[in-house]
């Protein structure tokens, strides 16, 4: 292309060198085709520089995709190695969690009553007989109060000693 463009340029000093009148008689008789030849050349050369310039952009993002892939893999085994301390520091906070929800229901607990229900409750129920409290599950009201889909409580109430707790 340099070189093309240098003889296109050799050949413009040399017309202009004339002078101007010497350049007006001569210009009927101005070899046309040479001028194309050297703009077809100075084309011609121009466009294997703009190919040589399409390839090596294309090499560079052909050489950046590979980069890009390399990191993408070192990325991924990175993200894997760090999954499974993640998910086990996510077990664990989860498991801290349910032991201070524990702890706080057991102390909230101890606040409403010292009572120890729960040990209450399992010795009523292992001396509770079969078919005990039977009567109440077909009582319409339970039926209903347990079909209900709204928060309600069902206040059963009755003398002591009428076996309520065995329910």
């Amino acid at each position: 292309l340099y070189a093309a463009m240098l003889k296109c340029l050799a050949r413009a000093v040399k017309y202009y060198d004339e002078s101007s009148t010497k350049r007006f008689l001569k210009s009927p008789w101005t070899d046309s085709d040479e001028i194309e030849r050297l703009d077809d050349a100075i084309q011609q050369q121009k466009e294997k520089v703009d190919r040589c310039q399409q390839l090596l952009q294309q090499q560079s993002l052909d050489q950046i995709g590979i980069q890009a892939e390399g990191t993408l893999k070192e990325l991924e085994t990175l993200r894997q190695s760090l999954h499974q301390p993640i998910n086990r520091m996510a077990s664990q906070l989860d498991a801290m969690h349910d032991k201070l929800e524990n702890e706080e229901r057991r102390e909230l607990l101890l606040w409403l009553s010292r009572i120890p229900h729960r040990r209450h409750h399992k010795a009523i129920s292992e001396s509770r007989l079969s078919g005990t409290g039977d009567w109440l599950l077909r009582k319409t009201e339970f039926v209903q109060w347990l079909q209900t889909s709204s928060s309600s409580v069902l206040w059963l109430h009755g003398i002591p000693g009428s076996g309520k707790s065995y329910l």
